[in-house]
């Protein structure tokens, strides 16, 4: 498996540092997930997915990027306290 970063609006994917290619054999292999979204978040990319590519398109799995503020995602949520102590 080899995990990229695709552009989802050209359909390009990240090659280099600053380079993208129509081809996903020339693409960057971040190897790990947290790689790929550290390099996101470090180029400040918008419109990219994370696209875990086992070999066949039709078994790619995507993964929609995008930068919330405070680093949350909608599916952070602060856990509520407990209430004042009964007696």
């Amino acid at each position: 498996m080899r995990i990229l970063i695709r552009d989802t609006q050209t359909g390009k994917y990240l090659s280099g540092s600053d380079m993208w290619t129509d081809y996903r054999d020339e693409a960057a292999d971040f190897q790990h997930c947290d790689r790929a979204i550290d390099m996101a978040r470090e180029k400040g990319l918008k419109g990219v997915e994370i696209l875990l590519d086992f070999g066949e398109p039709q078994s790619d799995i995507r993964l929609p990027f995008q930068e919330f503020p405070g680093g949350l995602t909608p599916t952070d949520h602060s856990r509520p306290t407990a209430g004042p102590p009964r007696g």
